[in-house]
C-alpha cells in the first residue's frame, strides 16, 4: 500500500512513519520529489502496482494522488477538504483539528472566566465549526464563527470584534491566515491582553496562551482503522472526515501568569 507525502513537513514524515509501524510490510513509503520529472516517474511506479488503497499526508499528496486510477484514497493533514472534488464515495479522510471538547475543557479550567471566543476561517467550514461550538457550550463557552476570504479581512475582523470577546481560537486556514496576518493577530492579542488558542506550540512563542495540536499517532490510527474499513469494498464507508481523538495540549505559563491565570496541575507544558 502507497503510502505518499511530502516531504516538506516534518509532522507529515512522522505520520509516515507511524503508518509503516502499524502496517509493516503492507505499506510503502513515497517521499514525493520536488521535482515534476521524479513525480512523474513515482506516479507510474505505484499506477503499476495497481493498488486497491493510497494514503495521501498533505495537500501536495492528495493533489498528486487524484492522478491515479482506481484506487481508494484516505487523505489526512488537510484542512479545508470542502474544495470541488476533494471527497468522494472513494476518497476520505481524517481530520486535521483535534478535539475540540478536549481544547475547551481544559482552556476553560485554566481560564474559568472564560465565556465568549471568537474564530474566523475562510467558507465552507459551517459543519466542522458547528461541532466546534456544541464543543465549547457543553463547557459553558459560548463560540462565535466568522467568515472572510482573505487575510486582510481575517486582521480587519478581528480587530473590530476583538473587544467583545475574551479570546480568539486561532485554526490552521491558510486560505486566510498568512504568516503577517498571524503576526498582527497576535500582537494584537497580546497588547489588549486576549487569550488565544493556537495550533502550534511554535505559536505559543508568539504569545498564544494554550496550543492544541493533533498527535501524529492518532492520526495514524484513524488512517489505519479507515483503510480496514475499506477492505473489500469499491468504496469508503463512513463520512467525508472522521474526528480524531486526542490532543496534544500545552500552556503558556509566562503568558497564563500575565493573565493572572493558575495554571492546573494537568498540563506539563
Amino acid at each position: 500500500m502507497p503510502v505518499v507525502y511530502g516531504a516538506e513537513a516534518p509532522v507529515f514524515r512522522t505520520i509516515a512513519r507511524s503508518l509503516k509501524q502499524k502496517l509493516g510490510s503492507a505499506a510503502t513509503l513515497y517521499p514525493l520529489s520536488r521535482d515534476p520529472v521524479q513525480q512523474e516517474q513515482q506516479l507510474r511506479r505505484i499506477q503499476a502496482r495497481n493498488p486497491g488503497q493510497v494514503v495521501a499526508i498533505g495537500l501536495h499528496a492528495m493533489g498528486w494522488s487524484k492522478a491515479l486510477e482506481g484506487p481508494q484514497v484516505v487523505f489526512c493533514e488537510i484542512f479545508d477538504h470542502s474544495r470541488a472534488g476533494m471527497v468522494t464515495a472513494k476518497t476520505k479522510g481524517v481530520s486535521l483539528i483535534p478535539p475540540p471538547e478536549q481544547l475547551f475543557a481544559r482552556w476553560r479550567a485554566l481560564s474559568p472566566s472564560l465565556h465568549r471566543v471568537l474564530v474566523i476561517s475562510g467558507p465552507g467550514l459551517e459543519k466542522q465549526v458547528s461541532a466546534a461550538t456544541a464543543a465549547a457550550h457543553a463547557n459553558g463557552v459560548k463560540l462565535v464563527h466568522r467568515v472572510v476570504r482573505t487575510d486582510k479581512e481575517y486582521v480587519y475582523a478581528y480587530k473590530r470584534a476583538a473587544s467583545r470577546y475574551q479570546g480568539l481560537w486561532l485554526l490552521p486556514d491558510n486560505r486566510v491566515l498568512s504568516r503577517s496576518a498571524i503576526l498582527s493577530v497576535m500582537t494584537y492579542s497580546v497588547r489588549h491582553g486576549k487569550q488565544v488558542a493556537v495550533f502550534s506550540p511554535e505559536l505559543l512563542q508568539l504569545g498564544g496562551l494554550i496550543s492544541a495540536q493533533a498527535v501524529p499517532d492518532d492520526v495514524a490510527d484513524q488512517v489505519v482503522r479507515r483503510l480496514q474499513a475499506g477492505v473489500g469494498r469499491n468504496e469508503l464507508p463512513g463520512p467525508a472526515v472522521v474526528d480524531l481523538t486526542r490532543s496534544d495540549l500545552r500552556i503558556n505559563r509566562e503568558v497564563a501568569r500575565q493573565l493572572d491565570l493558575v495554571i492546573p496541575n494537568w498540563t506539563g507544558g
